[in-house]
């Protein structure tokens, strides 16, 4: 099973990520009909293993890892162009050969094919990462949009819920998105519920989830 990054357990479509339970539970939005058979799983793995492969080589060599690891994905996508972590992964690539529209394109590409708003959060935090928060906050607010009407179908999991807050986050702040948690709470919310949200929203900053993403 693959390794599995910091907040990969909630964001496990934004940072690089194969542990297969995680994904089998985690990446169901809508639109996504991939069969996350052992071979989609195998392909992602060996794609993510030449990214991280590629972090302890010399230059030389890395950029031949990454470059490998991109045609792996490119050959992966013929057989399956649904499953959300082939574009993050391809993207991460990208970002790390300093190929920073290469990235955009591939994310852009995996939201055209998928329609997962995790992936415009993620160029949200691209351009965050590049100093460009106007336009950050662009993919921001589409990505909030999104996973609005996503979880208003009933048909998402707990990490959408998760990542929608994440996204408020970057919007908003974490003091104003707890306290609209908590506002929740107070509306008749389940108790639990927010208590969990929140609970994966306390311990992170907005400067976490931008430095943690694509190293």
């Amino acid at each position: 099973m693959g390794k599995i990054t910091y907040l990969s357990i909630v964001l496990v479509l934004i940072t690089s990520c194969t542990g297969r339970n995680q994904e089998k539970s985690l990446t169901e939005p809508s639109k996504i009909t991939s069969r996350l058979n052992d071979e989609v799983f195998d392909c992602n793995d060996k794609a993510f293993n030449l990214i991280e492969k590629s972090k302890a080589v010399q230059q030389s060599l890395k950029d031949s890892l990454l470059a490998e690891a991109i045609s792996l994905i490119d050959d992966c996508l013929k057989q399956d162009s649904s499953f959300v972590s082939y574009y993050v992964n391809k993207a991460n690539a990208f970002y790390n050969l300093n190929k920073f529209n290469g990235a955009i394109v591939a994310l852009e590409d995996g939201f055209n094919y998928t329609n997962h708003p995790s992936l415009l959060f993620t160029i949200g935090i691209l351009y965050e990462k590049e100093g460009d928060n106007t336009k950050a906050s662009v993919y921001f607010t589409n990505a909030l949009t999104r996973y609005d009407s996503l979880l208003s179908t009933g048909n998402y999991t707990p990490s959408d819920e998760i990542n929608r807050e994440y996204v408020k986050l970057m919007l908003y702040g974490k003091r104003k998105t707890i306290e609209d948690l908590k506002d929740r709470k107070k509306m008749g919310e389940n108790k639990e519920r927010v208590k969990f949200l929140i609970d994966a929203i306390e311990p992170l900053t907005k400067d976490q989830i931008i430095s943690s993403t694509f190293n």
